[in-house]
């Protein structure tokens, strides 16, 4: 796949990812696993504590922007990697995304 092609892949997923985290919603999180298999996904407690400690402190969202990838061809999986900027502080946040290699989530993180 292309880098254009994994973005594009990648963006509805990371939307729904993201639309999650912001509202605060984990059953909205649990979608965006729908088509997985194996996928590594966070409990619901662990969920919630990030997001109050990480997340919300940061306020609303002002831009999410696509920085690249990492192919893993022996596992079969692609790290995409994200930045989410904020509208009231120049903190930003890093996601990794992992897909599989049906560009299904796999596993998510950020720090």
């Amino acid at each position: 796949m292309t880098q254009d092609s994994i973005e594009q892949a990648s963006r509805e997923l990371m939307d729904r990812v993201w639309l999650a985290h912001s509202k605060r919603e984990y059953n909205l999180l649990l979608e965006a696993f729908a088509d997985s298999k194996d996928a590594h996904i966070p409990g619901e407690a662990q969920f919630y504590d990030a997001v109050d400690r990480a997340i919300t402190p940061l306020g609303k969202s002002s831009e999410l922007i696509y920085l690249g990838q990492v192919n893993k061809a022996k596992a079969g999986e692609t790290m995409v990697l994200w930045k989410v900027s904020f509208e009231a502080t120049d903190e930003e946040l890093l996601w990794h995304i992992y897909l599989d290699a049906g560009n299904n989530l796999k596993a998510i993180w950020f720090g």
